[in-house]
């Protein structure tokens, strides 16, 4: 019997670490690794918490450029989809397949997202 343990990148793959449950028991793990690819690598919707600026995009945008600062530090507000919504406190919009992270709202505290026709 294996300990599979799946971790997600961001590069279409997922790698799964299998551990013998026998070498869970004080003996030396050696593990088997190996990778499913993923159908798609989904686009997600990035804001950045010094300048506001929302991006989408299937990896983490680059960090250089900020207008408010030396680097952008991006956040993850979630998959991008087909649902419109606002943030009522930064007037911030994205399309989502969810409602999106409400953390990091440059109005401050959180967002406070409203669906929005598209």
């Amino acid at each position: 019997m294996f300990l599979c343990i799946y971790i997600y990148t961001p590069y279409m793959v997922y790698i799964c670490i299998m551990f013998p449950l026998s070498s869970m028991q004080g003996m030396i793990l050696k593990p088997k690794i190996f990778s499913m690819p993923v159908k798609k690598n989904p686009k997600h919707n990035y804001q950045c918490k010094n300048c506001g600026e929302i991006r989408q995009g299937r990896i983490i945008p680059s960090s250089y450029h900020c207008i408010n600062s030396t680097l952008h530090i991006w956040n993850d507000l979630g998959l991008y989809g087909d649902m419109g919504y606002q943030c009522s406190k930064c007037k911030s919009e994205v399309k989502s397949q969810n409602k999106p992270l409400i953390a990091f709202c440059p109005g401050g505290d959180g967002h406070l997202w409203i669906t929005k026709k598209v």
